[in-house]
């Protein structure tokens, strides 16, 4: 991930120290366009390598081959091979991110709304306020990433045991199987 964060990096030195600002109107228009053409490739390089990383990750746990590229080639080609079944799940775990991050704001909605209106003061609003904050956060950062990490592991592993085993399923529980396959 470093060849993605190090040209990003270039290009803001670059254009500080040219004095660019991508927001206001200043400086040359071709140099902010640059800019920002080469922070949306870099970004976009980044989001591509953290995903097939993880990936990598999975099947070098999966073979116990010591080979890292040999691992991102090989979770690549499978996760190639089962495009819809990956976008499928994809999509499913958007849904249930979702669904966990609103009814947990829903709910330390509800909850704060229990308490009686007379006794509600300013300070308690800016208290509620910030506590809504921070559930939405620690949510957003840690839980449900962690979900989508398990919900790929989870996916590559049985879209693995699927191709070892010839379209059969040999360690996979039949809920599972009908879920993904």
């Amino acid at each position: 991930m470093p060849f993605c964060c190090i040209p990003r990096f270039f290009v803001w030195l670059i254009a500080s120290g040219f004095g660019i600002d991508c927001s206001s109107g200043s400086g040359n228009r071709v140099v902010r366009l640059l800019r920002r053409c080469c922070s949306c490739c870099s970004y976009a390089c980044y989001d591509v390598v953290k995903k097939f990383t993880g990936a990598s990750f999975v099947q070098v746990a999966l073979r116990g081959n010591a080979g890292f590229l040999d691992a991102s080639r090989a979770s690549f080609g499978l996760r190639q091979r089962n495009q819809t079944k990956v976008a499928a799940v994809g999509q499913i775990v958007v849904i249930f991110y979702i669904f966990g991050i609103t009814s947990t704001m829903l709910l330390s909605i509800l909850l704060s709304s229990l308490i009686p209106a007379q006794s509600i003061n300013e300070e308690d609003i800016k208290d509620m306020s910030f506590l809504l904050l921070v559930i939405w956060v620690i949510m957003n950062l840690s839980i449900f990433k962690l979900l989508g990490i398990a919900v790929d592991t989870i996916l590559m592993c049985g879209l693995e045991d699927f191709e070892m085993n010839g379209g059969r399923s040999r360690f996979m529980p039949d809920n599972l199987k009908n879920v993904l396959m």
